[in-house]
């Protein structure tokens, strides 16, 4: 386990973009905490800046994770594909991954996985009312392309 010293050094590395990142993502020890509190407050970035840097992340975010159609038809484009979930933890909260393909009227190209969470029943095969909310992207996952 780092010390205090030592987390407050690597926050001292660390460009004031990336430890926004660190401080929306949370989930820190105390000691972690105080540490990036402390380097915070000598960059003068204040809470104000964390939550503005959070809203614009989940904007970008949302519209990465969107599909999207070529004008020619439902043929060529970016759609999702797959549902999956990481763990029981996700099951139980209904967030599971979708990746992300281009589309020439089959999924082509794998881009990108994303955690969702869905607001319709876990249970149901086909779930065409529901919607989904993207909560972060993932490493891309192999096996949902490989079933794909």
């Amino acid at each position: 386990m780092a010390t205090p010293s030592e987390l407050l050094s690597t926050y001292q590395h660390m460009t004031d973009g990336q430890l926004l990142q660190v401080a929306n993502e949370g989930g820190l020890i105390p000691e972690a905490q105080l540490a990036l509190a402390e380097e915070l407050h000598r960059r003068n970035i204040k809470k104000t800046d964390v939550a503005l840097h959070k809203e614009k992340r989940q904007e970008t975010l949302e519209k990465e994770a969107t599909e999207r159609w070529f004008p020619f038809g439902y043929s060529l484009g970016y759609a999702f594909y797959g549902r999956k979930y990481l763990n029981e933890d996700d099951r139980r909260q209904n967030i599971h991954v979708r990746t992300k393909f281009f589309v020439f009227t089959i999924p082509l190209i794998p881009i990108a996985s994303y955690r969702f969470k869905c607001s319709g029943s876990p249970s149901k095969w086909f779930q065409w009312n529901t919607q989904y909310r993207v909560l972060n992207r993932v490493p891309l996952n192999w096996d949902q392309v490989f079933l794909t």
